[in-house]
């Protein structure tokens, strides 16, 4: 095993940072990322995260990654509470995304997201020398200080060289509402919402698995072909009574055997419904897919151009303090349903 020792030292809203300690442990069958020590300062809500410096990485072989998990664990290792975890990702400054010129997600978790794992002999290709920007905020309702707490992301990992037969794919970012140098948030008004975008791919391929993210009251997202109309990729929410989403489906077993194609030029949509049932709008919803696309033609994946200048303002954004603190600013301390608003709001939905 063999470790690589990174520190970062970055001003977060103009206030200066202590260092962070990236350690990087490079397996046989995984690497292993931990970023700390951070402190979670008490009576944070997930609503107000606490904000933390982006991380810079350099990735430390090549090959495919094969799924991930993130966690966030103590001083002594141990895994803590998934309800600290506000959202954390990874960006790839070396590769662009599919849809945009903007840098490629190479991963992201959130409360709900359970370990990745892809199916058969898919990976994501990395390259020895790759920049990674890690970007994650974190909540701690209680009423202590969390002290000397560490982020660390577990990577399952396919060397280069190996006679497996390895097929590449690349994460895809479809965001319902798509935006640059911001996060992709938006009001949702009390009763049912839909927010809907039209997206291409520049090369044709398949989804071979798809996850998605939706904030409270989130209902599902689904993948329409916008001219014909048919759902590809439906993937609903599970919520608790108060419309807190505890975990959002996945693509089922015949997606993940045979895929689900997209023709290059072809025009699709992504759509994300909520249902709010209070009184009040709810600011900083998101609703947007993650997905795994194997290409047809891996050598016709559009080229990173740095000098892009959607693909600087996307990089000068990720390396803010934006990223990490407001990325998913939610507010819905104004959010207590009524019984009122409920029956009102499920009168309009029926009509």
């Amino acid at each position: 095993m063999s470790k690589l020792r990174v520190i970062a030292l970055i001003a977060c809203l103009g206030r200066p940072v202590a260092a962070q300690e990236a350690t990087i442990a490079l397996r046989d069958r995984a690497v292993v990322i931990s970023i700390g020590p951070v402190d979670i300062p008490a009576h944070r809500p997930y609503d107000l995260p606490a904000s933390t410096p982006p991380v810079h990485l350099t990735w430390p072989a090549s090959g495919w990654a094969r799924g991930y998990s993130i966690d966030l664990v103590d001083s002594a290792g141990r895994v803590l509470p998934r309800t600290l975890l506000h959202h954390a990702a990874v960006a790839n400054l070396d590769r662009r995304q599919l849809l945009n010129p903007m840098a490629e997600r190479l991963l992201a978790a959130g409360q709900e997201t359970e370990e990745v794992s892809l199916p058969g002999a898919l990976g994501v290709p990395l390259t020895i020398g790759d920049r990674l920007l890690v970007y994650y905020a974190l909540a701690n309702p209680g009423a202590e200080d969390i002290k000397g707490a560490a982020l660390r992301l577990t990577v399952p990992w396919q060397p280069a060289g190996s006679t497996t037969g390895t097929r590449s794919v690349f994460p895809v970012e479809i965001d319902a509402l798509p935006l640059v140098g911001r996060s992709s948030t938006f009001d949702v008004p009390p009763g049912p919402f839909t927010i809907e975008s039209e997206f291409t791919v520049p090369t044709s391929g398949r989804i071979r698995n798809a996850g998605a993210h939706l904030h409270r009251y989130g209902v599902e997202v689904r993948i329409e072909d916008a001219e014909s109309g048919k759902v590809l990729v439906r993937l609903p929410a599970r919520r608790d009574p108060d419309g807190r989403v505890l975990s959002v489906a996945r693509t089922g077993a015949r997606v993940l055997a045979l895929g689900v194609p997209l023709t290059a030029g072809r025009r699709y949509r992504v759509v994300g419904e909520y249902f709010n049932p209070t009184c009040d709008t709810i600011s900083g919803a998101m609703a947007g897919v993650g997905a795994v696309f194997e290409p047809d033609d891996a050598r016709a994946w559009p080229q990173v151009d740095r000098e892009d200048p959607v693909y600087r303002q996307d990089v000068s954004w990720l390396t803010g303090t934006e990223a990490g603190h407001g990325a998913h600013h939610t507010d819905v301390s104004r959010g207590a349903a009524s019984a009122a608003c409920v029956s009102a709001a499920r009168s309009d939905a029926r009509r």
